[in-house]
C-alpha cells in the first residue's frame, strides 16, 4: 500500500518528489556517471555525500572547478593548459597544474 502522507507530499509539491524527502539518486542516473563525478569531486578535495543524485554532484563539482579563492579557477587553469597544448591531468594536483601552467607559459614566450 502507497504511504499517503508521501503522495500528498508529493501532490503539493506538483506531482514532484520535496528534495527533503529525496533519499536515492535521480531513478535514470547511470551509477557509473554517480560514481565518477564522486571521484572527481574526492579527487578535487570535495566531499561527495553517498545519497546525492547526479545534479547535486554535478553542482558540487562545478563549485569546485569554479572556485576562485586561491587565484585562477581549476577551469581557467586547465583552459589555458588546453589552449597551450598541454598534455595533463584535469583533476590533477592544483598546484603542480599552475606550475605546468608557468612552464608552458615561459616556454611559449620564450619561443617567440
Amino acid at each position: 500500500m502507497a504511504d499517503l502522507n508521501f503522495l500528498n507530499r508529493v501532490a503539493q509539491n506538483g506531482g514532484t518528489i520535496p528534495a527533503e524527502l529525496r533519499t536515492e539518486p535521480e531513478i535514470n542516473a547511470d551509477q557509473d556517471e554517480i560514481d565518477r563525478l564522486r571521484a572527481r569531486i574526492t579527487a578535487l578535495g570535495g566531499k561527495a555525500h553517498h545519497k546525492a543524485g547526479v545534479d547535486k554532484l554535478t553542482e558540487v563539482l562545478n563549485a569546485l572547478l569554479d572556485d576562485t579563492s586561491e587565484g585562477l579557477s581549476r577551469r581557467e587553469i586547465n583552459a589555458d593548459l588546453t589552449a597551450l597544448n598541454v598534455e595533463f591531468d584535469p583533476y590533477g594536483d592544483r598546484t603542480e597544474l599552475l606550475k605546468l601552467r608557468d612552464e608552458a607559459r615561459a616556454a611559449r614566450d620564450g619561443g617567440e
